[in-house]
Order: structure tokens, then sequence, then C-alpha cells
């Protein structure tokens, strides 16, 4: 990502917490959390990590109004997040599906 302009380099940790209920998240230490307890294939890997990845980029754009206070802002971020982690799984499975056609 700091190759993209952001300045902030984004840490990712595989952790297993079978009490937690969450896929990942994006914690306030500017680190991705994935919880492998809760990832059962890598469409859900690749779809939270996308996720998680999103809501970083967010949190180093000073452009975004992301002030809890502001629902709209808060809400719009979230439906980017779940976009940006489906196109990724996408992009992640592609080179799988053209293995198989090409077999």
């Amino acid at each position: 990502m700091v190759e993209l302009g952001y300045t902030q380099a984004v840490d990712i940790k595989l952790i297993a917490d079978s009490q937690d209920n969450r896929k990942g998240h994006y914690g306030e230490d500017n680190n991705i959390y994935l919880n492998d307890a809760n990832l059962n294939n890598t469409k859900d890997l690749a779809t939270t990590l996308g996720h998680e990845t999103s809501h970083a980029i967010d949190n180093q754009d000073p452009s975004i109004n992301t002030n809890p206070q502001n629902n709209t802002s808060k809400a719009d971020n979230e439906i980017y997040a779940q976009n940006y982690g489906d196109d990724f799984n996408d992009y992640v499975d592609s080179p799988q599906k053209t293995m198989v056609m090409a077999t």
C-alpha cells in the first residue's frame, strides 16, 4: 500500500479466536486481524482481507469523513468495503477458474 501513496504500512495478523464471531477486523492499532477460526475457505479469506484492506485505506485518507456522528458516510464506507472485498475475491478466484477451464 505504501507504493500506492499510503504512508502507513498495515500488518496482517492471523489469529484463531472461537469466542469472536468476526471473520476479521481492522484494529485501532492499524493492523488487519483475520480470524482463522471463522474463515472456512479461500473465498472467506479473500473477501475478508479485501474488506478490511478497504477500511485500512479509508483510515489513511484524510478527505474521507469517517466521523461516527456521520452515519451516512459510515454506512457508505461499509458498503464500499463489502464491494471491495467481493471484488478482491473475484480477482483471487479468476486464475483458479481459468485453470479449471484449461484442463
